[in-house]
């Protein structure tokens, strides 16, 4: 505030006696006023300052009352300096408000514009977001913030119609209208005598039903501020704010001054941990300050049970808190759409992030959408949910909070959650993300991918001790998939977690060979090679490859997809001759089963092409990458990632051939399509970089060496770690093209 009216002094070049002419304020007062190491001014001084230097005195009020509820001083506006309204019933200001400026700025430009004055014509404005998100305490900030401007300010208890009415009757009783007749007739010669005057601001808090707008003044003056769970309040108005969770730096805020003894560093682990929720904020602050408890400790309640970490105390009046909140919006669900409130619990297991949802008879359920059933059944449950405000909607997409979530899961009994969690299995098994390999299937798979690995942890976590029971097959099928598209976005770890977990349970629970049990394990397998576990991955892709044999036979796909794995690893291996063997028994066989043109044929023949290259028949290998790449184009496409391994593999023959510049401009050409279509960091993005940085080595350009081989290695060493082959091999490159540049110099 200080800072606006220096600035203002300085553009229009007055000293302090000039101003204080003008003020009519003594110089002293002006003075100190000024000066950022005196006590807060007063809202009186304010005002006359403000008037004076030709500015609007509003915002500099709003700044002052900020500045000094924040603690920076007692508090310089109180009744005789901002006038309080002659008619005026909100409820108490919360001390520790804390954030919000921008939404706050954003709300009185939509209610009154820019003026010094309240502007005629009546303006609406409602508040949306989910509960616990702050829309009450926004309201009554913002009520007292400008109460200055307002004769009339009256907060109307909107939950229903009966409690919108009895507050609007006691205002119209204030303002001595006659009791006589009924309670709707009360409430219209209420609007009639406000018709007559603009100085008021009604706040309907809570008006979660849009049917409850018969108790909205339909007044061209006024304003008009509400709060809503419910996304249909606007139909009330054109103008509505969705509110947001918290900022980090405002929960920190917040946060720290509930609980003053947290360091930084705490604070931060609690945020993230509650996800920003500005009710859960302010319930944890006050429950660690009361309690003492370790963050570490508090953090592991949270996740365990979330009830006994202060989230079932209310806070203020208004704020029964967040338990509450979730407990009597799902019971409220369940009883006005059992659809919606099954779909609730079902997402209380799924990922706090947005969950693609659509009719089942749309188009876009190819493009990886969970359905909920036809068109009138999805919309009906999706207004459902979003309407009590348990759930957030964005486009096509529900999110539910983690803390919700949390909250949603402690409500159920140990047989319950298995129950929702499996009912959560098979509302992700309706979706159709598409082949795992096709780059244009990852988008879907990057939204569901999530909430699969959320609902399969819950089954590791959440399994009553002996428990038998397997997945749905649906959704085995779906797991399989996303492991798939995780080792092919080169994912390594996160595909062998999931991979390693789904191997456990349904060995247990399908037995060692049923086909979804050896599936697991060849993805696994295929895990465990990407991250130069040759061994491990060895010993489990034979036993693998002997199951598919024994129950399904040695042509079927499988099978033959576990014999191409099993020979890529025994080619890492060193043992190329085997290798050989290997790959051409089952291209063989591949090529009778499948035909020559078919993926899983290709990739049989790219693996033999690539055991013929480290034997040294480096013409017969180019002469069979040069074939696949070929066929690749033709049935994938030029950017497919498969035909990009074909342009890479036969990058790698010519170098061997000598052929350093094609070599060098096929290099350049793939890496380029590599990072723009699988990005900087993947696996396959890599080995481009160290193919192109070799070819500028033979080439004699040391120097664009290095450097490609310095941030390649970087690369490896993040995401493969140190002791990955491709790592050590990356760092014996650099090795080679510095020693080279040191030489020249």
């Amino acid at each position: 505030m200080r800072e606006r009216l220096r600035r203002r002094q300085t553009s229009l070049g007055w000293s302090v006696e000039q101003i204080r002419i003008r003020a009519e304020l003594g110089r002293t007062t002006v003075s100190q006023a000024l000066n950022d190491e005196n006590p807060a001014p007063s809202g009186r001084t304010v005002t006359a300052l403000a008037r004076a230097l030709r500015m609007d005195a509003d915002p500099l009020l709003d700044l002052l009352d900020v500045a000094t509820s924040c603690g920076d001083g007692a508090s310089g506006i109180g009744d005789s300096d901002r006038r309080t309204p002659a008619v005026w019933n909100l409820p108490r200001r919360n001390p520790f408000f804390t954030g919000r400026a921008e939404i706050l700025d954003q709300m009185h430009r939509l209610l009154c514009g820019t003026g010094t004055d309240v502007p005629s014509g009546g303006r609406t404005l409602s508040l949306q977001g989910v509960g616990g998100i702050g829309k009450t305490q926004l309201a009554t900030e913002y009520a007292y913030r400008h109460a200055t401007g307002y004769g009339l300010v009256w907060w109307v208890h909107a939950e229903s119609s009966t409690l919108a009415e009895s507050c609007l009757a006691e205002l119209a009783e204030i303002l001595g209208l006659p009791v006589g007749g009924t309670q709707s007739v009360l409430i219209r010669r209420l609007w009639s005598v406000l018709s007559q005057r603009d100085d008021w601001l009604l706040v309907y808090d809570n008006l979660d039903n849009p049917t409850g707008a018969d108790q909205v003044p339909p007044l061209d003056c006024g304003r008009v501020l509400i709060t809503s769970r419910s996304p249909a309040v606007g139909r009330l108005t054109p103008d509505m704010i969705q509110v947001s969770p918290f900022d980090r730096g405002e929960s920190l805020a917040l946060l720290r001054r509930r609980c003053p003894d947290l360091a930084h560093d705490e604070a931060g682990q609690v945020c993230e941990a509650i996800g920003d929720l500005p009710l859960a904020v302010e319930q944890a602050g006050c429950f660690l300050a009361e309690s003492g408890l370790e963050v570490d400790a508090y953090v592991a309640l949270l996740g365990a049970r979330p009830e006994e970490a202060g989230l079932a105390d209310p806070t203020l009046d208004l704020h029964p808190g967040l338990a509450n909140v979730v407990s009597l919006g799902r019971e409220r669900l369940r009883t006005a759409c059992p659809e919606a409130g099954l779909l609730l619990d079902q997402m209380a297991f799924c990922a706090p992030l947005p969950l693609p949802v659509s009719p089942s008879e749309t188009t876009a359920s190819r493009s990886g959408y969970v359905h909920l059933g036809d068109v009138a059944t999805t919309v009906r449950i999706m207004r459902a949910l979003t309407g009590l405000g348990l759930v957030q909607r964005s486009g096509a997409y529900l999110q539910v909070h983690r803390l919700v979530q949390g909250l949603l899961r402690s409500l159920h009994s140990e047989e319950e959650q298995v129950v929702a969690r499996n009912e959560a299995q098979k509302l992700l098994a309706t979706a159709r993300p598409g082949i795992p390999d096709d780059p244009s299937a990852w988008p879907a798979y990057a939204a569901l991918t999530p909430h699969a690995q959320a609902v399969a942890e819950a089954v590791d976590g959440e399994e009553p001790s002996g428990s038998q029971t397997p997945e749905p097959e649906e959704f085995r099928s779906l797991l399989l998939n996303v492991c798939r598209y995780l080792h092919v976005t080169g994912q390594y770890i996160n595909a062998r977690t999931l991979s390693e977990r789904a191997y456990a349970r349904w060995t247990q629970s399908l037995g060692s060979l049923h086909q979804d049990t050896l599936r697991a394990a060849h993805n696994v397998g295929r895990a465990l090679r990407a991250l130069g576990a040759y061994e491990a991955a060895r010993e489990l892709n034979e036993n693998t490859l002997e199951g598919f044999r024994r129950v399904l036979g040695e042509d079927h796909a499988y099978t033959l997809a576990s014999a191409t794995s099993l020979a890529y690893i025994v080619q890492h291996m060193g043992d190329y001759q085997a290798a050989r063997e290997l790959n051409e028994t089952t291209l063989t066989r591949y090529r009778r089963v499948l035909g020559e043109d078919h993926v899983a044929t290709l990739n049989s023949a790219s693996n033999l092409a690539w055991v013929r290259h480290v034997l040294g028949d480096f013409e017969t290998a180019r002469a069979l990458d040069e074939d696949i790449l070929a066929r690749r184009r033709r049935v994938l496409g030029e950017e497919h990632p498969q035909t990009l391994l074909s342009g890479s593999n036969l990058g790698r023959d010519l170098f061997a051939l000598g052929h350093f510049e094609a070599a060098r401009a096929l290099d350049e050409d793939i890496l380029a399509r590599r990072r723009r279509i699988l990005g900087e960091d993947h696996a396959h993005t890599l080995v481009s970089g160290s193919n192109l940085g070799r070819d500028l080595f033979a080439l004699g350009h040391f120097e664009a060496a290095r450097a490609l081989d310095k941030d390649t290695l970087a690369r490896r060493r993040r995401v493969l770690g140190e002791d990955h082959p491709q790592t050590l091999a990356s760092a014996a490159d650099l090795e080679a093209s510095s020693a080279a540049v040191r030489r020249r110099e």
